[in-house]
């Protein structure tokens, strides 16, 4: 049996490789945006930065005596060239970290020019320029000195110092070296960097989907041998926390389902037992009331009609059990006296089974009034009663009994039905409110009722809220009890 149409889908396989594809391309295209394309301009936004750092220092130590060697630190750090000048355009401090430098080949002129810059902009200005517009080239100029000092980046500021009025102009020239080699350059390792990376997801992907698909691949083979009814797979997937959960929960659920199997075939059995019993009482005892004369008696029809109660019972069972676990029958809840009505119903029962040889008894501590569907409440009552009277083997002895306690400002009725008969074993406790489960047919006598009683008293009580449970004993018998809030009468 085929699970999915999974003509359509993909394996865990092949989209593990495209996910580690999409991100070593896009890893890929992080580098070559950060190192090509925006490699520029990222280029001076750092030397943008170092040069408003030297600048800075400058001021903050215009007033020091130990400027110049910290303007000859900072040049030697950033390879920025320098020149503090007074008014006048004369030359007051002077550093050139490469040679050639725009601000060292200026005159008094240029200078001139370069400090009404200075003047017009508070923080400084900055200003990118092209040597060829500016400087004709050195005949001793070298092609690399060239290429330094062609491009660069100049800023210009006005200092002022304490013990003058007259502004000082400090220029700072930083180069911008061509950069399109180191691009090609960068361009050719990310390539070499792509393949290997694609290379390595490539093999990555097929480990790790190997290592994960393997143990699901188990799993998926044990699901379709479940799903074909098959209730001896077993998942014993190993290697990841999630799929060993997932193998304890698929095995919980085909040991449970097995389980549910089983009983729901015992439970079919027995309700044809059930059945196939009383239709035969009945044909039986028609026939011969109708061929046989004087057969037309009282105590025959009595005994049709027992046998028909016995279907009713059963058919009414089935039908309330399939009703409340499709919550087709939801409480309708009202304030009544639950002792009057276990009263009422010991009654009826004693009554009707005395002449059988049965003592029930009823101890009460008090009245209490619970806020619960008074049908299906007697409906559990009566059905733990007669579970009690079914399973009380030669005792014939059932009593139930009611208390009261408090748990903080609650108050909270307790109600137990106790017989003293057969007992359960400690293994059945735990299955016996199953909707399948029913005793050794053995020790129970012909009763009315289908043997799925529990199961309904189980979904009455936890649509009202109530907790329940029962403690048993080989050859002591059972105590059945359920609790309810009150209010005490």
């Amino acid at each position: 049996m085929t699970l999915v149409n999974n003509k359509s889908k993909m394996s865990i396989r092949t989209k593990l490789f495209l996910y580690f594809a999409l991100f070593t391309a896009l890893i890929v295209l992080s580098l070559i945006l950060v190192q090509v394309v925006f490699l520029d301009d990222i280029y001076k936004a750092v030397k943008n930065r170092e040069i408003k750092i030297y600048a800075d220092t400058v001021e903050k130590n215009i007033n020091s005596g130990k400027l110049d060697s910290v303007c000859e630190a900072m040049s030697k750090k950033y390879n920025i060239c320098m020149i503090l000048c007074d008014s006048s355009g004369n030359i007051v401090i002077s550093k050139e970290a490469f040679h050639y430098c725009f601000v060292h080949r200026t005159d008094e002129t240029d200078r001139y020019i370069l400090s009404s810059l200075a003047y017009s902009s508070e923080n400084g200005e900055y200003k990118e320029v092209n040597a060829n517009n500016y400087l004709s080239r050195d005949p001793f100029m070298s092609d690399r000195d060239y290429d330094d000092v062609a491009q660069s980046l100049l800023f210009v500021k006005c200092l002022y110092k304490s013990s003058s009025q007259n502004p000082y102009f400090l220029m700072l020239n930083s180069s911008i070296n061509p950069i399109s080699e180191t691009a090609d350059t960068l361009m050719t390792e990310i390539w070499i960097i792509s393949i290997a990376f694609i290379a390595i997801a490539f093999l990555f992907a097929l480990f790790i989907s190997n290592r994960i698909t393997k143990p699901i691949s188990s799993l998926e083979k044990s699901a379709s041998r479940l799903a074909d009814g098959k209730y001896d797979a077993v998942f014993d997937a190993v290697g990841y926390k999630e799929i060993e959960n997932l193998s304890a929960a698929l095995n919980f659920a085909e040991s449970e389902m097995g389980k549910a199997e089983r009983l729901k075939r015992e439970l079919l059995a027995n309700i044809s037992h059930d059945l196939r019993t009383p239709l035969t009482m009945i044909s039986g005892y028609s026939e011969m009331m109708r061929d046989i004369p004087g057969e037309n008696t009282k105590e025959n029809a009595d005994i049709i009609a027992s046998e028909t109660k016995r279907l009713t019972a059963l058919v009414n069972d089935v039908i309330d059990l399939s009703k409340l676990e499709a919550d087709r029958m939801p409480p309708s809840k009202e304030e009544y006296n639950i002792c009057s009505d276990i009263e009422n119903i010991v009654l009826r029962y004693s009554k009707f089974k005395e002449a059988e040889g049965f003592f029930i008894s009823f101890e009460k501590e008090c009245d209490a009034n619970v806020y619960a569907d008074r049908k299906q409440l007697e409906q559990v009552i009566y059905n733990l009663l007669n579970n009690a009277i079914n399973y009380s083997g030669e005792n014939k002895t059932i009593k139930i009994v009611q208390r009261l306690f408090q748990n903080g400002d609650m108050s909270y009725v307790k109600i137990d039905i106790i017989d003293y008969g057969i007992g359960i074993a400690k293994e059945n406790l735990s299955t016996i409110w199953d909707r399948y489960y029913r005793e050794d047919r053995e020790h129970k006598r012909p009763t009315l009722g289908s043997g799925i009683g529990l199961s309904i008293v189980k979904n009455i009580l936890s649509q009202h809220g109530a907790s329940y449970g029962v403690s048993s004993e080989i050859g002591k018998g059972s105590d059945f009890w359920f609790i309810l809030p009150c209010r005490k009468i």
